[in-house]
């Protein structure tokens, strides 16, 4: 997967002729910009609400970087021996496939109704796959929409 972005160049030329204390006000704009943007488009996924409970943001000014992404704590599933975060699923969607029970005779889950002991049973199901809400790389475009902003309330003349 490849990310392009418009005037990426002429910004880090920018960037890198600032003081360091404006380069890290700008870096904790945008990071701030994005985690809520991704808190915004996230809660839509609210199940069981693990996903926005695990959404993180991380600043390391130091060595001025940042990072946006999800806990694996209580998110982690089985995938081809694997142990992966579910949230890789939900961004990118997945194709359609079998599921079949790994250690029991069925899989079961909670049917759709008012009595919440009413359950369905089978020994496999065919899920139609799911298309993916890229909520993160969103969060990330929505952000990136107020860069020039940012840089203004920072950058006398810009």
């Amino acid at each position: 997967m490849k990310i392009e972005i418009q005037g990426l160049k002429e910004l880090q030329t920018l960037f890198r002729k600032l003081d360091e204390r404006t380069q890290k006000d700008i870096l904790v704009e945008l990071t701030n910009k994005t985690y809520d943007e991704a808190k915004k488009r996230i809660a839509k996924h609210h199940k069981t609400g693990k996903m926005e409970h695990n959404l993180y943001k991380k600043l390391k000014l130091s060595d001025m970087q940042a990072a946006i992404g999800i806990e694996d704590d209580g998110m982690l599933v089985d995938w081809k021996g694997k142990k992966v975060n579910y949230a890789v699923f939900v961004h990118f969607g997945t194709q359609p496939h079998y599921i079949h029970p790994k250690f029991k005779k069925a899989l079961r889950w909670p049917k759709e109704s008012t009595d919440k002991t009413t359950f369905a049973f089978a020994k496999a199901v065919h899920h139609p796959g799911y298309e993916g809400d890229p909520f993160l790389y969103d969060a990330l475009g929505e952000a990136s929409k107020d860069v020039t902003k940012i840089f203004e309330r920072f950058v006398d003349g810009l």
